[in-house]
C-alpha cells in the first residue's frame, strides 16, 4: 500500500525544516508581543552659542547620558539645537521641535536658550534643566534661590562666589598693606547674563570702600558674523578707559570666553586682568580664574536629567552650584605684579599653575 501524501511531505527532511523555522517564527513573535522594550526618552538639547566652555560642557553631557545607560537611538532621542547665539533663531528651532513631539525633558545652555525655553515651555508641564546660567534669579528663570520652585524648571548656577573672588584677590595684592584706592575696569556686553553679572559686582564693591568700578557697555550682538564688529568695540572701550583704571576683571560675557579677548588686552593695555573668566584666559596672561568646572558640571547636570526621566519632579531639585570648582593662577603675571603668593592659595591652583604667558 503506497504512503499516504500528507505523511510523504511530513517524512520529507526539508519540509520539517521550513516547518520548524516558521513555528520558531511564530513562537518568537508571541514573545516580542509580551516583552516590554524600555521606552525611548525624547530629549531637547540646546546650547545657545558654541564656545569653549559651553562645548566641553555639552560634550560631557552627552557622555555621561551614555555612561549613565541613555544610549542614542536605543532608549534616547537627543535632538540637539545650535541657535548660534540668537534670541529669534533659538525661538525659531525649539518651536519647531516642540511641533514635531513632545518631549520628556528639554536641556539648555546659557541665558539667551534657557530664557526662551522658559517661555515657550510655560503652561506645557515639560520640564527644563539649563546649565551656564550666571544668575538664574536676574535672568528671569526661577524667582528666588531660596524658595521651593512651582514649576518644572532646575539647573546650576555657573559662577563663582564673587565675594570669595575679591577675598583672594585683596589677599594677593596684600590688601592691608596697600591701603590706597584702586580702580577696577569691567568692559561688558549687554547680553543678559553679563548685565547681571556687572550689577551683582557693582553691588559688591559698594561694599569696598577703597574699590571704584569703572564700567563700560559695548552692543552684543547676535550674529556670529558680527563677531569681529564685538571685538573692534571691546578694543575701542580699553583705550579709552586705560588712563581710568589700574586693573580689570572679565564679566560672564560670551565674548570673554572667545580666544581673542585676552589678546586685546594684553596688546591694548598694560593694566592685569586680575580675573579671567576662563583657564585659558589665565594661561594668556590673567592673575586667575576661579568657576565651576565645566566638564565636571555636564557630568552632574547628566545625573540631573536622568533623575528627572526616570520620575523626580524637577521642581524637586533645587538649583545649585555646580560640586566641582576650577581654579587657575598665572605665576608669571604675579611676578610682573611683584606679588608674594601665600602657599594655601598655590595649593588651590595646584594642577592649573601657569609660569608662562601664551599668546
Amino acid at each position: 500500500m503506497a504512503p499516504h501524501p500528507q505523511r510523504k511531505r511530513l517524512c520529507n527532511p526539508l519540509f520539517r525544516a521550513v516547518l520548524g523555522m516558521v513555528l520558531l517564527l511564530g513562537f518568537a513573535r508571541s514573545s516580542w508581543a509580551n516583552t516590554e522594550f524600555p521606552p525611548r526618552y525624547q530629549v531637547i538639547l540646546m546650547p545657545t552659542l558654541a564656545a569653549p566652555t559651553i562645548d566641553s560642557q555639552t560634550s560631557a553631557f552627552i557622555q555621561q547620558l551614555h555612561h549613565l545607560g541613555f544610549q542614542s537611538g536605543v532608549n534616547l532621542d537627543l535632538h540637539i539645537l545650535r541657535p548660534n547665539g540668537d534670541r529669534q533663531q533659538a525661538r525659531a528651532l525649539l518651536t519647531e521641535a516642540l511641533a514635531q513631539r513632545r518631549p520628556d525633558l528639554v536641556v539648555t545652555s546659557a541665558t539667551i536658550a534657557s530664557q526662551e525655553a522658559l517661555a515657550l515651555l510655560k503652561g506645557q508641564n515639560i520640564p527644563l534643566l539649563f546649565m551656564t546660567v550666571a544668575d538664574p534669579v536676574e535672568a528671569g528663570l526661577v524667582a528666588s534661590l531660596d524658595k521651593p520652585n512651582t514649576t518644572p524648571v532646575t539647573g546650576f548656577s555657573n559662577s563663582a562666589d564673587r565675594a570669595v573672588l575679591l577675598s583672594i584677590i585683596k589677599q594677593l595684592l596684600n590688601w592691608p598693606a596697600m591701603q590706597r584706592p584702586i580702580r577696577i575696569g569691567l568692559i561688558h556686553s549687554d547680553y543678559p547674563a553679563a548685565m547681571g553679572d556687572a550689577k551683582q559686582l557693582e553691588q559688591l564693591m559698594h561694599t569696598q570702600p577703597l574699590i571704584t568700578l569703572v564700567q563700560r557697555v559695548i552692543p552684543y550682538q547676535e550674529e556670529q558674523e558680527q563677531l569681529p564688529n564685538m571685538l573692534s568695540a571691546l578694543q575701542q572701550a580699553i583705550v579709552a578707559l586705560e588712563s581710568e583704571v589700574d586693573y580689570w576683571w572679565s564679566p560672564h560675557d560670551p565674548i570673554a570666553d572667545g580666544a581673542d579677548y585676552m589678546t586685546l588686552f594684553n596688546n591694548h593695555s598694560k593694566h592685569p586682568v586680575l580675573f579671567g573668566l576662563t583657564l585659558r584666559s589665565v594661561q594668556q596672561g590673567a592673575l586667575l580664574h576661579l568657576s565651576p568646572d565645566s566638564v565636571a558640571t555636564g557630568k552632574e547636570a547628566a545625573q540631573r536629567a536622568v533623575a528627572i526621566l526616570l520620575g523626580t519632579p524637577a521642581e524637586k531639585l533645587p538649583i545649585t552650584s555646580p560640586k566641582m570648582m576650577a581654579f587657575g593662577l598665572n605665576l608669571a603675571t604675579a611676578i610682573k605684579m611683584d606679588l608674594v603668593v601665600p602657599s594655601q592659595i598655590m595649593e588651590l591652583a595646584k594642577g592649573n599653575l601657569y609660569q608662562t604667558v601664551s599668546p
